[in-house]
């Protein structure tokens, strides 16, 4: 939200205030989602005054918690997610598939679904609700998807009384075996 305040001494009826800008250039950027500059400024009508600034729009950026996948022919994984995003909290819109006879993808309520439709790679392109994108490198294969390694906070502190839900993270993301928990 542009703001402007005006401070004077002396005669007030003599100062207006008008505004020129490019507010639909700076309306395209925003609703396209792409990098750009637009120069606001205001100026008294007599011209005496002026100060101007620089809007800048920014590419939206997302950060996938993979960056390739492994699945297994005719299984299905919800595992990939948005890890990071510029402007946060950016939402998937929608997927697209490389090779739809590979792979094929879903989005509901911004969450991916990818299943594994026949043995090979391609790559699905993932786009976020301000455009930004995103290429996700999909390997299908016949066998099982195993873990290949394992990732816990190695020492943590709960205060007596008090429970602490543990996440292990593992690699590959599209690793469905079942995990074993034990405690000493």
């Amino acid at each position: 939200t542009l703001q402007h305040t005006v401070c004077h001494t002396g005669n007030t009826s003599k100062i207006r205030i008008s505004f020129h800008c490019f507010y639909k250039h700076i309306h395209k950027l925003l609703l396209a989602g792409k990098p750009g500059t637009a120069v606001v400024t205001v100026c008294t009508a007599d011209g005496g005054k002026k100060a101007s600034c620089t809007i800048t729009v920014k590419a939206p950026v997302i950060k996938l918690n993979a960056r390739a996948i492994t699945l297994q022919v005719k299984k299905t994984t919800t595992a990939v997610k948005i890890s990071s995003s510029s402007p946060a909290g950016e939402k998937i819109r929608s997927a697209k598939s490389g090779n739809k006879k590979l792979v094929s993808v879903k989005v509901k309520k911004g969450k991916l679904s990818i299943t594994g439709k026949k043995k090979g790679s391609t790559y699905i392109t993932v786009t976020s609700t301000l455009g930004g994108k995103v290429k996700l490198n999909v390997k299908v294969q016949t066998g099982k998807v195993v873990t290949k390694s394992i990732k816990l906070d190695k020492k943590l502190k709960i205060p007596k009384g008090k429970s602490l839900a543990l996440k292990a993270v593992r690699y590959p993301v599209t690793a469905t075996e079942k995990l074993e928990w034990t405690s000493s």
